[in-house]
């Protein structure tokens, strides 16, 4: 089940270039994807449970935190960052939010840093600069934006999952999910759609709808349904080492589709970025990432 959630979550960068090679915005596929998410989960709350999607005054803020962070930046940062550079180098970048992660269970938690910590932590971060440390890709120079927005996506990811672990006791994991749905595409829409309007939801054509519904139903909601049912049957320590097949993943979809070549620095630095990651999920003390490894939109 992990590797099938694997599977569809590597596969995102076909449907982003097919939506954004003709003039589309990512922010705006990003609300589209998004608010295909929202309406699904919110239909299924309410066969399930209408009383999640209303939150606690208690817990509105950090619901719409996270959702402005899980969801809104997430899927924007992923589109842009899809959209510029290669597939495989966005996936790269993305999976260093274990890393932070790590970072802030020491700076908010008082975690210690152990040895395998900080040796996770200089794999990973000499991964990252392995993968852009040639500064080209293809012949063509690094696209900055690109590389920034899978980073930013990665961090925000990283505050996403950290919050969500520490907060899913207490609100419920179904009533979390639906609740960073619903407010992140409502701070999504509160942005996009000033700026954008919607000429853009009007105009698009069918590919491009049938791409964003492909991203909001099988790489969103169903990944982290298929992950939900695995996370009855293996622990999640093993769900966060499975995850990381999203990476060959997403290199073999793009080279399918796309035709684009993953060179070694690429390669290289995957290694490197996924060895940090399973030395983390494997630490004895468990650690918030490995608990919860939800997945961003």
């Amino acid at each position: 089940m992990v590797l099938l959630a694997t599977a569809m979550w590597g596969s995102e960068g076909l449907p982003v270039r097919t939506a954004t090679r003709d003039g589309l915005p990512p922010e705006m596929l990003a609300l589209m994807r998004t608010g295909v998410a929202t309406l699904l989960l919110v239909g299924v709350a309410l066969v399930r449970d209408p009383s999640v999607l209303w939150p606690s005054r208690r817990d509105a803020a950090l619901v719409g935190f996270n959702g402005l962070l899980g969801v809104a930046i997430c899927a924007t940062g992923a589109s842009v960052a899809m959209a510029r550079i290669p597939i495989a180098l966005t996936f790269l970048l993305i999976n260093t939010a274990p890393l932070w992660v790590m970072a802030f269970s020491r700076i908010f938690r008082g975690e210690p840093i152990t040895r395998l910590r900080l040796l996770a932590a200089a794999l990973g971060l000499c991964g990252v600069w392995v993968a852009l440390g040639v500064g080209t890709v293809g012949g063509k120079p690094l696209d900055p934006l690109g590389a920034g927005a899978a980073l930013v996506t990665g961090f925000s990811y990283a505050v996403y999952v950290y919050n969500g672990s520490r907060a899913t006791g207490r609100i419920g994991r179904f009533r979390l999910y639906v609740q960073t749905f619903v407010w992140g595409f409502v701070a999504l829409a509160l942005v996009v759609l000033p700026l954008r309007g919607f000429g853009p939801l009007l105009e698009a054509d069918a590919k491009t709808w049938i791409s964003a519904a492909y991203l909001g139903i099988f790489p969103t909601v169903g990944s982290f349904a298929l992950l939900m049912v695995a996370l009855k049957r293996i622990t999640g320590t093993a769900a966060a080492i499975a995850s990381m097949a999203e990476i060959p993943f997403s290199m073999f979809w793009s080279w399918i589709f796309l035709g684009e070549q993953v060179g070694l620095s690429a390669v290289l630095g995957g290694i490197l970025i996924v060895t940090s990651v399973v030395l983390i999920s494997t630490e004895p003390a468990p650690t918030p990432f490995p608990a919860v490894p939800q997945r961003k939109n």
